[in-house]
């Protein structure tokens, strides 16, 4: 059984991704923003974060999402960590930016939401699978 944290603000797909999970075994804490994904981190030895870019809160966006914890995370503990950044930002406002962003702050894989579940899961196999 593998440890996996989401950070996702939306509690429906991050529901659905958390059954698709458990359905292979896998652990798995939801958290909404950053402050709530680090508690988990800093006392769980997670194997997998799944973070996404942008959160909101009251409907806007906020700092309280991926780049804030990927930020404060211990390094240690980091490197020790597969992460998988999602985003839903729509081409206007620039996927291509957000997954860039979020490889240069150290995301493995990425995925451009909506995506199913099956992709998902075959995303996390391979970062479990992975090496690096």
């Amino acid at each position: 059984m593998k440890l996996i944290l989401i950070l996702e603000d939306d509690l429906v797909l991050a529901t659905q991704w958390r059954r698709a999970l458990e359905l292979k075994q896998h652990k798995v804490f939801v958290t909404p923003g950053a402050e709530e994904a680090l508690a988990v981190f800093n006392t769980q030895n997670i194997d997998v974060c799944i973070v996404d870019f942008m959160v909101r809160e009251n409907g806007k966006p906020t700092a309280n999402g991926g780049i804030t914890f990927l930020g404060k995370m211990d390094p240690f503990k980091r490197r020790k960590t597969k992460i998988l950044g999602v985003s839903g930002m729509t081409e206007e406002q620039g996927p291509i930016e957000a997954k860039n962003f979020l490889l240069t702050f150290g995301a493995q894989e990425f995925l451009q939401k909506p995506f199913t579940d099956l992709e998902l899961v075959a995303t996390v196999n391979e970062l479990l699978l992975s090496e690096t």
